[in-house]
């Protein structure tokens, strides 16, 4: 398939694409660590990486974040690790090495047999290589900063209001600049609302969606939801979607998240007639195609579902 018998190849993303690896995940090891004191809740993100005889293509680098490894086999996998400051006196940077010979000579090494895990912190330097074909799982811990959380804020804040506003939150003595905290913490309920994963489920086809036929049920992770000064946001499976300011939305979030089935004609009595129909419509076929509620057959509900 890949026209050679030497490859390297790594998928991003796991989690993304396929929902019980999610939560496998999220219960061996992202739950674990998230609710350990001490532990600041932060971004996890996870790949697999596959390859053939040799070196690490891309040579002797660094992560941005804290590097945990799997490994699966059904070889041996051997890695060589530097401290950031020795490698940046070794090389004089902190750019990708090629000079494996002389490097491995002064790094610490480690040989990974199948079932051996490997935690490397965040910018430390290190290679792997393998004799013969081997995989691990891989999970990179993202460090949650002050310039990250920032940066996130703007993106969330250009997602919900567009760009023009955006250069006018970005002025010193704007208002809105004022509140890019707000939308800082807003970012931490999208994380939340996809279990601390970083990659959001790719997004079920509209198609697939019935809202006012359907019944549902809340998938994993509970939906998030906050009041803006024009609109209301819903946070689904590391997803947002704004709709106008509703009160009867925040006992709609409370029915879906209560975790039993309904349908739509339960969510509109859930609603006491508050909420446009085609506004819960709307919001309920947000939060199928996000995945943070699923479709459950009739088969398979309680006889008492459907009220």
């Amino acid at each position: 398939m890949l026209g050679s018998d030497r490859f390297c190849l790594t998928l991003n993303g796991l989690t993304a694409w396929n929902e019980e690896f999610h939560r496998l995940m999220q219960a061996e090891i992202v739950s674990p660590l998230v609710s350990t004191d001490g532990i600041l809740p932060t971004a996890f993100d996870f790949y697999t990486f596959m390859s053939t005889s040799g070196f690490t293509p891309f040579g002797i680098h660094d992560d941005r974040g804290d590097a945990l490894l799997f490994h699966l086999g059904p070889g041996a996998k051997d890695v060589w690790l530097w401290s950031r400051a020795r490698y940046l006196a070794l090389v004089g940077g902190g750019w990708a090495s090629f000079d494996f010979e002389r490097m491995c000579a002064s790094g610490r090494h480690i040989r990974l047999e199948p079932g051996d895990a490997l935690f490397i912190p965040a910018g430390e330097f290190h290679l792997l290589r393998s004799a013969d074909f081997n995989m691990f799982l891989g999970v990179i811990i993202g460090r949650q900063t002050c310039a990250s959380r920032i940066k996130e804020a703007v993106d969330l804040f250009a997602e919900l209001h567009g760009d023009e506003r955006l250069r006018g939150a970005l002025e010193p003595a704007s208002e809105a600049g004022l509140g890019i905290r707000r939308y800082a913490a807003m970012q931490e309920l999208v994380l939340a609302s996809n279990g601390y994963v970083s990659q959001p489920p790719h997004m079920m086809d509209d198609r697939q969606c019935s809202p006012r036929e359907d019944l549902f049920a809340l998938s994993c992770h509970s939906v998030g939801c906050k009041r803006l000064a024009d609109a209301e946001v819903l946070f689904s499976r590391g997803r947002v979607f704004k709709t106008s300011p509703n009160r009867a939305i925040e006992s709609v979030v409370e029915l879906v998240n209560a975790g039993a089935p309904f349908d739509f004609d339960r969510a509109g009595r859930c609603a006491e007639g508050a909420m446009p129909l085609d506004q819960l419509e709307a919001m309920l076929r947000f939060l199928v195609r996000s995945r943070g509620i699923a479709v459950v057959p009739a088969s398979a509900a309680p006889s008492n579902a459907r009220p």
